[in-house]
Formats: structure tokens, C-alpha cells, sequence
């Protein structure tokens, strides 16, 4: 017998984890007609065309009755989909009604970029402003691996251009190369080092790095003599493990022996743990208004999750909601819960042993190490067995 997959069921049929694991455990007590299997202590329900059936009866039944009291029923916002194409649309919903969380990327577009590039230049959370002098301090290592010869900055997740700053203010820099996935922060970079460096070569181009291949987007770049590749601003600490692998992977396969690959990550301090206040600062709520969530009476939560070892920022949503969107001309309609929480921002903590050994996994030798208190920057070649 095959057992299913919660998550895959939830996918299938419009519903959260929760409602399965709920389903599972009326099974259990015999409230439903679904089958179980016991796996290594976990129970699951078994893939059948009895299941089949019983649970297309449980949903429709649940979608019956569900409370019609402090329901709200609303339409996406048509600017939603001028904003977004198709395939960030349907990943934006899948992951909202069965991953409860809007990714952190989608709010760096409209006004959130001006809203986080004011953040960082007033302080935000120190983040910018440390790696910054992390670079700084780190600037002779660079310049002697690339024996004072000039090299390509490709700056991948650029925000708004910091600290770039510093890499090009040694003159090393011939053209600097900018990708991130609004268009709307790559206008604030470009201005930014226009006004900066008017003499500095500069390309900018939108680029998902969490959907789009890295090593097929550089492949130009391959065999080029300098390369000093930059994913700076901790921005991989707001990525899942198996995105982290995939993208040092990328990088990996991307460079060659003569290319550096910055990067910056937040450590696992008691301080760093503790420091959540700057949060709500650096986020608002546009993109879930956008989509029909009303956001003015909503709860906020900030917390460290001991669990997943991160800092997570989510709002908890005080009625239900029945949302209906379009999706090539077919409406879709999800539903969530009053009491639903919905993450809106992630930012995981590292220790040194972890950050070297998810280096090695994807062949990065670390070339220099440079820290403070709270943050670290690696400066990493690739790993060539003689």
C-alpha cells in the first residue's frame, strides 16, 4: 500500500496540512471512512480509490459548512496582475493557501522597494551597514586575489546597490552587474550608482534567483578572467536549506578558478536571537491588501522559532476569507481560516561549522573569513581537487 503525502493531498484538494492531519486523526477515531497506514510511528492515509472518494465527500462537506460569521469574500486587486505574471500569481496563491505564507521576495516590488531601500539607508537593521564594513575590511583580500587586476562585479539580489559601494570605490571594478527580481529596485540601484560613480559601467536586468538557473544565466561569464560574484546583505539567510543548496550549487557551477564569490550570513547569537524590534520596520502590509486581506485589525507576531532556528514575522488573520482570483480566465476561489497565521518574512541564524559545511557541500573553499558580533563575510573560490 502506497501512503500519500499531506501536503500533496492539501495541494490536490484546495484544503491546509491541518485539515488532513485532521481528517487522519478522525480516521483514527473513526469518524470518517478514510484508511490508514502506520509508518515508522506516523500515520498516513493510503493512496486508494476508496480514499479517493471519501476524501472528495469530507471537502465538499467542509466547504458546506463552513461559518459564513466574520467571513469576507473579495476579489484581487486588478493592479495584482499588471504587478505580476502568471507564474508569480499562481505561486503567490499556492503558497498562501497551502503553505500559509506570502514569500518575502514579492514585497521588494511597488512601493515596498522605496519603503525597504528608506529602511536600510536610515538603519533599519544594521545589516547593510555591518557588511559594509565587513567589505571594507575585507578589500585587500580581495584586491590580492585578483592581483590588483580589474574584475566584473555581478551583484546577484542587488537591493538597492549597498554595499557595492565599497567594492567600486577601488577603482577595480569594470562592469558592475545587477540583478534582482523588481524592476522597481533596480531603478533606485541604477540612480544610485549613476549619481555615485557617473563613470561606472553599469547593466541591470530582473532576475529570480529562487526560480531562474544561475548557472545557465552566467554561462557568458564562464572563462571570462575576473569574476568577484556577490550575494550580500544576508539576503541567504531569508532562504529555506534546500533553496541555500541550490543556489551555492549554482554559484559553484557557475565559476571557475579564476572567480570569487562573496557572501554574507547572520549568526546564531543570544543578541542576534533577541533583536526583533527592527522587523515591523522593514515590512508593510501592501501586498496582502492588495489580494483582499484587511490588514487594519489584524494581529501582528513577531518571534524567534527555536525549531527552524529563525526569525519569523507573520499576521494572524481575525476572519475568514473566501479570496477569488484569476488564473488564465478561470476564477479560483481559496478560503482561510480566522485564527490563520500568515508568514510573511523568515530570516534564519547560523553558526560558523554549519556555514562552512553547507559551503563544502557545494565545492566553495572559503578564501578569507572576516566577522563581528552579529554578522560574517565569506570570501570563497571554488574547490578544484588537484
Amino acid at each position: 500500500m502506497t501512503p500519500l503525502k499531506n501536503s500533496e493531498i492539501a495541494r490536490k484538494y484546495s484544503i491546509t496540512k491541518t485539515t488532513v492531519a485532521n481528517y487522519i486523526l478522525d480516521a483514527q477515531n473513526l469518524k470518517n471512512n478514510l484508511e490508514c497506514i502506520k509508518i515508522d510511528k506516523k500515520v498516513q492515509l493510503i493512496d486508494s480509490p476508496k480514499n479517493t472518494e471519501e476524501l472528495e465527500r469530507l471537502v465538499t462537506l467542509g466547504r458546506k459548512f463552513r461559518p459564513t460569521t466574520s467571513q469576507k469574500t473579495g476579489e484581487v486587486n486588478l493592479e495584482f496582475y499588471q504587478l505580476f505574471n502568471q507564474e508569480s500569481q499562481f505561486e503567490i496563491f499556492r503558497d498562501l493557501e497551502i503553505e500559509k505564507q506570502i514569500d518575502l521576495k514579492y514585497y521588494y516590488y511597488k512601493e515596498g522597494a522605496e519603503m525597504w531601500s528608506n529602511a536600510i539607508e536610515n538603519g533599519g537593521s544594521g545589516i547593510t551597514f555591518d557588511v559594509a564594513n565587513l567589505i571594507a575590511r575585507s578589500i585587500s583580500e580581495i584586491s590580492g586575489f585578483f592581483k590588483s587586476q580589474k574584475f566584473n562585479l555581478i551583484d546577484v539580489g542587488c537591493g538597492n546597490g549597498q554595499p557595492a559601494d565599497i567594492l567600486i570605490k577601488t577603482g577595480q571594478v569594470d562592469e558592475y552587474i545587477a540583478y534582482d527580481i523588481s524592476s522597481n529596485l533596480l531603478e533606485i540601484t541604477q540612480k544610485n550608482i549613476r549619481t555615485n560613480f557617473p563613470n561606472q559601467k553599469i547593466i541591470t536586468e530582473e532576475f529570480d534567483f529562487q526560480k531562474d538557473s544561475i548557472s545557465k544565466k552566467f554561462t557568458n561569464q564562464k572563462n571570462k578572467s575576473h569574476n568577484l560574484f556577490g550575494f550580500i546583505g544576508n539576503t541567504i539567510c531569508n532562504l529555506a536549506p534546500h533553496e541555500r543548496s541550490e543556489i551555492l550549487n549554482a554559484f559553484s557551477k557557475t565559476m571557475d578558478k579564476n572567480d570569487m564569490v562573496l557572501i554574507s550570513y547572520s549568526l546564531d547569537t543570544v543578541k542576534n536571537r533577541k533583536n526583533l524590534s527592527y522587523v515591523r520596520s522593514m515590512l508593510n502590509y501592501w501586498l496582502p491588501q492588495m489580494i483582499g486581506i484587511d490588514t487594519q485589525k489584524v494581529v501582528t507576531e513577531v518571534n524567534f522559532n527555536t525549531q527552524k532556528n529563525c526569525k519569523e514575522l507573520g499576521i494572524v488573520l481575525d476572519k475568514s476569507y473566501l479570496l477569488d482570483f484569476y488564473f488564465k480566465g478561470n476564477k479560483q476561489t481559496i478560503y482561510l481560516n480566522q485564527g490563520d497565521k500568515i508568514n510573511l518574512w523568515k530570516h534564519y541564524l547560523f553558526t560558523l561549522e554549519n556555514i562552512v559545511k553547507e559551503l563544502d557541500n557545494a565545492k566553495l573553499k572559503p578564501k578569507f573569513i572576516v566577522s563581528n558580533d552579529n554578522n560574517v563575510l565569506f570570501g570563497c573560490q571554488l574547490s578544484i581537487e588537484d
